[in-house]
């Protein structure tokens, strides 16, 4: 069993690097691009449950062009028993302030974006389009762990 995660292979429209590489692919191989952020937690709790009971592996691709219009190219296969995931928790405190949290554990936001392979505001704008970001609302998100890394 295998189950995909596509990276993007630029920043998306409305993101301040619009049309710039992310460079996920080689950060990814390099090692510094330990997980990714995604939406969904439940979806992603369950998809990496059955992966791991199955003893899968995770499929790291990103898009040769264009979205859906171009193949997909693999970055790099994770085996199950490396991957995991963890609940992410961001919420406005307020005008400008995110307090981040692990598994419920304080993690900052830098260090998370780091660890993406983002620096805290180009990671910040790119979750901003599903982000909650009135003061006291909050958000939950799945962090995909390709290492062995945890917070």
């Amino acid at each position: 069993m295998k189950t995909v995660v596509l990276l993007s292979k630029v920043f998306f429209e409305g993101h301040p690097k619009a049309g710039q590489p992310t460079n996920f692919a080689k950060s990814v191989k390099d090692g510094c691009k330990r997980h990714t952020v995604r939406s969904n937690y439940a979806y992603w709790e369950k998809k990496i449950a059955a992966l791991k009971k199955q003893g899968g592996t995770l499929c790291i691709r990103q898009w040769s062009g264009k979205p859906y219009r171009s193949q997909q190219e693999t970055v790099l296969e994770v085996p199950a028993s490396v991957i995991g995931i963890q609940k992410v928790v961001i919420a406005q405190t307020g005008v400008n302030q995110l307090s981040t949290q692990v598994d419920g554990r304080e993690v900052p936001i830098s260090e998370i974006a780091k660890n993406d392979g983002l620096n805290s505001v180009e990671f910040t704008e790119f979750l901003r389009p599903i982000l909650k970001t009135s003061e006291g609302y909050e958000t939950t998100f799945a962090v995909i762990h390709f290492t062995n890394f945890r917070y």
